[in-house]
């Protein structure tokens, strides 16, 4: 793989490591649902800035559009909904390893969409899942529902990086995440007014709006432009490693316990990348 996708790839990682924290703030003081419209709201408002003064176009072809709407409705809007309760119920360090094991679904959809597949990708690929159920572990003290809902946004986001991979072969990746994130925002808005409440505390609104800042943003951005130039497996294994930003710092910051069994997780991670990287 090539340094400059595998430098998007990692740094996209980092950003959404972060990002999950701040979603997991969020969801302290403010329903999920909410949390989610409000991230898309963020990210479609600082993407389309982002156009205005690069002079992109905000145009895509009706095919192109017919896709992103498939992929908004089953990313941004169930997954990620999916994720931040899953968050909202379990602990950062369990969820987000979890919900990145979504490589091994994108290489199987990337297979039937005839994308070339090595075998170091497909070894590499478990390894890292392996290592990623290490992370996860909490001694046999797992709630089943984050678990669930974790595993079920883990498909959709393997099943739409590779519609992505296939999708930026003639878009732009600044213009399909804006239109993924505006999608996004038009069917989660109306839903979130009639069902939630603003909370009593404004200032609770401030984590939910950065994170829309770096993951439908910053993190979005890094990882389509990865996926855009750089192979699909490669790519997506890289640009699921947020976990171990996510645990570390979701020790520092959240105080959340990290067993021992996480740390070893995160070599077995590392030594799975390393296969796709080889």
């Amino acid at each position: 793989m090539e340094v400059l996708p595998a430098a998007l790839a990692l740094s996209s990682s980092a950003t959404s490591g972060v990002a999950s924290i701040f979603l997991k703030y969020s969801t302290r003081n403010v329903k999920p649902l909410l949390v989610n419209s409000l991230k898309a709201l963020s990210g479609t408002l600082g993407l389309a800035l982002i156009i205005l003064l690069s002079n992109r176009q905000f145009t895509v072809t009706t095919s192109s559009f017919k896709l992103i709407l498939f992929i908004s409705v089953t990313g941004p809007v169930l997954s990620w909904l999916f994720f931040i309760m899953a968050l909202e119920k379990g602990g950062v360090s369990i969820v987000h390893p979890i919900v990145n094991s979504y490589p091994l679904t994108a290489i199987i959809a990337g297979l039937l969409l005839g994308y070339p597949i090595s075998i170091l990708d497909l070894i590499g690929a478990i390894t890292a899942i392996v290592g990623f159920k290490l992370l996860f572990s909490n001694d046999g003290k797992i709630s089943a529902k984050p678990v669930i809902l974790a595993a079920t946004t883990s498909i959709l986001w393997g099943i739409n990086t590779s519609l992505f991979k296939l999708l930026l072969e003639t878009e732009d990746p600044i213009t399909v995440a804006f239109w993924r994130a505006l999608l996004a925002s038009i069917i989660l808005l109306p839903i979130a007014t009639m069902k939630t409440r603003l909370p009593k505390k404004l200032r609770y609104l401030i984590h939910p709006l950065l994170a829309g800042q770096l993951s439908d943003v910053l993190t979005v951005v890094l990882w389509l432009s990865a996926l855009q130039t750089g192979e699909l497996a490669s790519t997506a294994i890289l640009g699921s490693l947020g976990p171990i930003f996510s645990s570390i710092l979701s020790k520092t910051m959240l105080k959340e316990h990290v067993p021992l069994k996480r740390y070893i997780g995160i070599i077995v991670v590392i030594t799975g990348v390393s296969l796709t990287l080889a």
